[in-house]
């Protein structure tokens, strides 16, 4: 739930595309165009509704639509009632996925909603991973990128991924994942965007800014302790990116 907060907090600084660790980009989002914010519907397998997906999230800086998304976690500011999930509860997800789906309804001028195709062309249960893992799943023509549900998958799959096998395997993923490993053609660590050079300080004190005004959750204590927790993570990247 840490993760929720800092990659909105990340993108109402900075901006830009936030992907989970266990996704695979299939090709340019430029089709997108220019969205203040855009995140895809996320449906269960039998294809209702649940929310938007924020295994991929695409934002300009300062989007008023990932402002209310952080704000909903607060009981106070909340349409709901804030941040309630004790872990991988029943309320895992409110947040999350639930609560934006329903700002996405009451607020459509403000975001650009995709379809599930889009980022999550293939779902959780067993059998489609099976299909992406070890046979030939159909991607749509409008999938851009591939959430590929890591907690649903690593034990069966991911956990034994190796470069050898993505090498020889006939698969669907290891197919897609070819072209990502360091011996491709034309593969190479990419520049850092500009945007990371000029307003790298100001960017790092606005986002120190946003996780000060963080409000409380439940009490003053997990809120001190939250605060602290994403101070660390800011403070982290900062010394990445080598920022005074």
């Amino acid at each position: 739930h840490r993760a929720d907060i800092v990659r909105l907090l990340a993108l109402l600084v900075m901006g830009g595309v936030y992907l989970d660790t266990d996704v695979l980009v299939l090709r340019s989002f430029e089709p997108l165009g220019s969205p203040s914010f855009a995140a895809a519907l996320e449906v269960t397998a039998a294809g209702e509704l649940i929310g938007l997906s924020n295994a991929i999230l695409v934002a300009v800086p300062h989007a008023p639509f990932a402002r209310l998304c952080l704000e909903g976690h607060d009981p106070q500011r909340s349409l709901w009632h804030g941040f309630r999930s004790r872990g991988r509860d029943h309320l895992y997800v409110e947040m999350s996925v639930r609560y934006p789906g329903m700002l996405a309804c009451l607020c459509p001028g403000l975001l650009k909603v995709l379809p599930t195709a889009s980022f999550l062309s293939v779902d959780w249960r067993p059998e489609s991973l099976a299909a992406l893992f070890e046979g030939q799943a159909e991607l749509p023509a409008e999938a851009l990128a591939l959430h590929l549900w890591e907690s649903h998958s690593w034990e069966r799959h991911l956990s034994s991924l190796t470069p050898h096998w993505v090498r020889s395997a006939n698969s669907t993923f290891a197919r897609l994942a070819r072209p990502f490993l360091p011996e491709a053609p034309g593969r190479g660590l990419p520049a850092l965007s500009a945007q990371l050079d000029l307003p790298l300080q100001q960017q790092m004190a606005e986002l120190f800014a946003q996780v000060s005004r963080v409000d409380r959750c439940h009490t003053p204590a997990p809120h001190r302790r939250l605060q602290r927790k994403l101070k660390a993570l800011a403070t982290g990247l900062r010394n990445t990116w080598q920022a005074p």
